[in-house]
């Protein structure tokens, strides 16, 4: 093949790969006197969970590559797409590209950013010539999630970078702002509910990607107030299995959005566990929260996260795991109930929450309050209660 048929079919080659979105990673190592070395890698790949494994192509002949090997170790990045900047520093050899970020260092003193999406201390363990590049396969000794900063996956694709887009109920500020009136119509009827149990009632509503307390009122004694914080404006992933109650009765694109981000956090979900759980919510009328994950660290956690992504992970795998394993479910924490909008959609949940100090037969009474409190919300605000919710109540 002559040289210029050679450069078209590479120019080819490159042109139907570029079909292929591919995720981008920093691999990081040290060169022999201690200097931070490192490569951009867009063939990252799981190879394997037991042991954990991992593996990347990089170009033969790299001398990035070859310190690497000479080391033995090695860290790799998960990029965001706020990194793209970053992305472009480094595949260009700036020399100022370790100065763009801020790290931190693996036990065998390899760089990680601080706000990688996901991280991995990695061992060599082979490698195998494959063409012009190499296969390198490497043992995972350690691993885990950044803070957050990173944003969604940074993706190449058709030369050039993008992000993913999760699927997303669209933020739509007028509708808060309608959700926000209604709020000032509810405020009576919550503070009633709250009076006559001695409990916190809140509003909750789905704002984008998050839950948000648009309202709180509070029925404790003075001195036996159990929280040192307000809810009002607190927000947390609408993610499973938080909030079925907006899930329950909603159209089908919302409980997508509440598996996948569910996904999103913890990286699988059990689809038919939470199906379940959603018609159990519909059978029951109401929605709860028990553990003692709920009880102990859910506010804790929320209230101080920030959007620290690998707090709300460790979060949320703690909340899978109590709802999978039931483990310490009669420790009830609170009970969410529909609000319908003129579509006989969940526009909002009245949440009762603080009932791990509340009896058995309290409780019943609490729940027949909060029932008849969701059904004048519903009415309040020129909402449509779903005929099915109706007639579970009435039951």
């Amino acid at each position: 093949m002559n040289e210029s048929r050679s450069g078209e079919a590479a120019a080819w080659w490159r042109t139907v790969l570029g079909e292929f979105p591919t995720g981008v990673v920093l691999v990081t190592t040290t060169g022999a006197a201690g200097e931070p070395l490192a490569m951009i890698a867009g063939s990252f790949v799981a190879v394997s969970q037991d042991p954990p494994m991992v593996g990347f192509l990089p170009v033969a002949g790299s001398g990035t590559f070859s310190a690497l090997q000479t080391k033995g170790t090695f860290s790799v990045s998960v990029l965001g797409a706020n990194h793209e900047s970053l992305s472009r520093a480094f595949g260009g050899k700036s020399e100022k590209r370790f100065e763009t970020a801020e790290w931190n260092e693996s036990g065998d003193g390899n760089l990680r950013l601080t706000d990688a999406l996901a991280w991995f201390d990695c061992r060599l363990n082979a490698v195998h010539q494959a063409g012009d590049h190499l296969i390198a396969l490497a043992d995972v000794e350690d691993y885990g999630v950044g803070d957050g900063g990173g944003g969604l996956p940074l993706l190449f694709l058709r030369g050039g970078y993008g992000a993913f887009a999760l699927p997303t109920e669209r933020f739509d500020a007028s509708e808060l702002s309608r959700k926000l009136r209604m709020v000032v119509r509810l405020r009576e009827i919550i503070a009633n509910l709250a009076s006559k149990h001695g409990v916190s009632v809140l509003l909750g509503a789905l704002a984008g990607d998050s839950v948000v307390v648009l309202a709180e009122a509070s029925g404790w004694n003075v001195g036996e107030e159990p929280h040192d914080r307000e809810e009002f404006g607190v927000s947390f992933p609408f993610a499973a299995p938080m909030s079925p109650a907006l899930v329950a009765w909603a159209p089908a694109e919302r409980s997508k959005q509440w598996l996948e981000g569910a996904r999103h956090l913890i990286g699988s979900v059990d689809r038919d566990a939470y199906g379940k759980l959603v018609d159990e919510v519909r059978t029951r009328g109401y929605a709860i929260s028990a553990g003692p994950t709920m009880v102990d660290r859910f506010d804790q956690v929320i209230a101080r996260s920030g959007g620290d992504r690998a707090e709300l992970v460790a979060l949320w795998r703690d909340l899978h795991e109590d709802h999978v394993s039931e483990s310490g479910s009669d420790v009830l924490s609170s009970l969410q109930i529909p609000i319908f909008d003129e579509r006989g959609h969940a526009a909002m949940e009245l949440v009762v929450a603080g009932l791990d100090l509340v009896g058995a037969q309290e409780l019943e009474c609490i729940v027949e309050s909060a029932f008849a409190a969701a059904r004048d919300s519903t009415a309040l605000i020129g909402g449509v209660a779903d005929p099915d919710w109706e007639a579970v109540i009435a039951r």
